[in-house]
């Protein structure tokens, strides 16, 4: 088991860390919309925007 953990722990450092300007800026509209509702109800509800919303999704814009 060890051995798994560190080939999962060796792939997550390896792979390139990516920033997106338009997955935050989604974000922070959803968490604007979504002001007073539980935390894990904003974060379903910002990852439905983003998932819905992203430039290279199928149905995206």
């Amino acid at each position: 088991m060890l051995s798994r953990v560190e080939r999962l722990k060796a792939a997550l450092f390896s792979a390139p860390r990516e920033i997106s300007l338009e997955r935050a800026l989604l974000y922070t509209a959803s968490h604007r919309q979504t002001e007073g509702e539980p935390t894990i109800i904003r974060r379903a509800k910002a990852n439905r925007l983003y998932s819905r919303s992203r430039s290279d999704h199928p149905a995206g814009r």
